[in-house]
């Protein structure tokens, strides 16, 4: 069985991903969502801590996130692992390969998508991003192919979490941010579901 390595762009700064097998090219985005539930996620979930001088902080290594990165049509153009907190603004060529991409991924906090990922993503008009945790899969697309501008977007989402918060304290970060996306799918920035 083929091999899905890391991405070419995980800090040199924290350890390598070793590779996993998995039965590439996916044939379908469900497809690799499946094997994500079912090989993926539940490898996250067993702590593998490094704590060693050369790394900038005590490091669980199998806390990382699988891409499955796809074309309009649904074919598999590419697939890697990577550290949740891995900066693509620093790497223009990838971003410029993931436009007008389907991007999916597996999210191990069983939590819908952070807003940086928003935000990044309508910046770079992927056609639809999701988050798979093990009991659903969180999706965020634009509406007719078409996002808001990014600046405006940002703008909303800071008055809505705000009000959010004001009114729901007890709301944990998750909570907030399904909120916020409810609100702003219901006012046209994009269609959010959970399937």
């Amino acid at each position: 069985m083929p091999l899905i390595y890391s991405c070419e762009f995980v800090p040199s700064n924290l350890p390598a991903i070793e590779p996993i097998e998995a039965p590439l090219p996916f044939r379908s985005i469900i497809e690799f969502e499946r094997w994500l539930r079912d090989v993926y996620i539940p490898r996250t979930l067993i702590p593998r801590i490094i704590d060693d001088p050369r790394f900038p902080y005590i490091v669980d290594a199998n806390k990382t996130e699988c891409w499955g990165i796809f074309s309009f049509d649904g074919a598999c153009k590419k697939c890697c692992q990577t550290y949740a907190s891995t900066d693509l603004s620093q790497f223009p060529d990838f971003e410029t390969f993931l436009r007008g991409k389907i991007f999916s991924h597996n999210h191990s906090k069983k939590s819908t998508l952070s807003i940086n990922e928003v935000v990044l993503w309508a910046f770079l008009q992927i056609i639809e991003f999701r988050s798979v945790t093990e009991e659903c899969t969180y999706l965020i697309k634009p509406i007719n192919h078409e996002w808001p501008d990014p600046e405006r977007l940002t703008n909303r989402i800071n008055e809505v979490c705000r009000s959010i918060i004001l009114e729901n304290p007890t709301y944990s970060n998750k909570e907030m941010r399904h909120k916020c996306y409810q609100i702003l799918a219901g006012e046209g920035f994009f269609i959010y579901e959970i399937v």
